[in-house]
């Protein structure tokens, strides 16, 4: 049964893993817990099955671990597209200093420090962006902020 970000979300909100503010679109996962960190691999597992299109934002140089590298593509400009079945620890690995952005399914011309952003200027950049997720991942890897698009709204 394959989740969406939503629901993983609201499943496991606690004190380190909450919404920033109303519209329940915003959601902050701090610390390096055990629960949080099975969230962040729900939430990875879930873009890379649900999105038909995932990017990573990330400054770093391609992925070294060969199970990954058949799942992605150098779009230039620190950009990486991730193609299906890529796997989640592997990309976890590859991800851990922070410093990334993971979205889907286009491809913003600029990007916005969302770990910094208010709510509402996430919501916007989203909406503006025509995402359906996005992850912001600050530097080593803790917090990270998640902004759901429409479509995923939670509703209470």
């Amino acid at each position: 049964m394959n989740l969406d970000p939503a629901s993983v979300l609201r499943a496991a909100e606690s004190s380190l893993i909450r919404r920033k503010g109303p519209s329940g679109r915003v959601w902050e996962l701090t610390g390096s817990s055990k629960r949080t960190e099975v969230v962040r691999n729900q939430l990875l597992q879930c873009v890379l099955a649900n999105c038909t299109r995932v990017l990573v934002c990330y400054d770093e140089e391609e992925a070294p671990d060969a199970a990954l590298q058949p799942h992605l593509a150098n779009m230039g400009r620190g950009r990486f597209a991730i193609t299906g079945g890529a796997p989640v620890k592997s990309l976890r690995d590859w991800l851990y200093l922070g410093n990334w952005q993971m979205m889907g399914p286009h491809d913003p011309q600029d990007l916005v420090d969302i770990v910094r952003a208010s709510e509402g200027q996430a919501v916007r950049f989203v909406d503006e962006n025509n995402l359906d997720i996005l992850i912001d991942s600050f530097h080593d890897d803790s917090p990270w902020v998640v902004v759901l698009g429409r479509q995923s709204a939670l509703s209470d």
